[in-house]
């Protein structure tokens, strides 16, 4: 392992046997997107497996059966699309006021 002095008394390590921290720190900051989103991924796999059955869903006289993975996946997304809309729509309504 190689060592610095810093300070009188103070050794710091700066290689492992494994090659240096910094170099592993810029390989995660690198990949952390990618790790977090297949990890998004196997979570949704999961979910998908364990909520595959059939339900009927009703909403203003129209009527169906599809999977409730799909359901939860659909009212998550209008509710994101709602939030992106009012936020913008706010965003806006905030900078004409000024």
């Amino acid at each position: 392992m190689t060592t610095t002095n810093e300070a009188p008394g103070k050794r710091v390590a700066t290689d492992g046997p494994n090659g240096s921290f910094a170099a592993v720190w810029a390989y995660w900051r690198t990949y952390w997107k990618l790790g977090l989103g297949l990890l998004l991924v196997a979570l949704l796999v999961v979910f998908v497996a364990q909520n595959a059955e059939s339900i009927h869903v009703k909403l203003f006289g129209w009527e169906t059966d599809m999977s409730q993975a799909l359901v939860v996946f659909l009212a998550v997304l209008a509710g994101v699309v709602f939030g992106v809309v009012f936020n913008r729509w706010a965003r806006w309504r905030s900078s004409r006021e000024r």
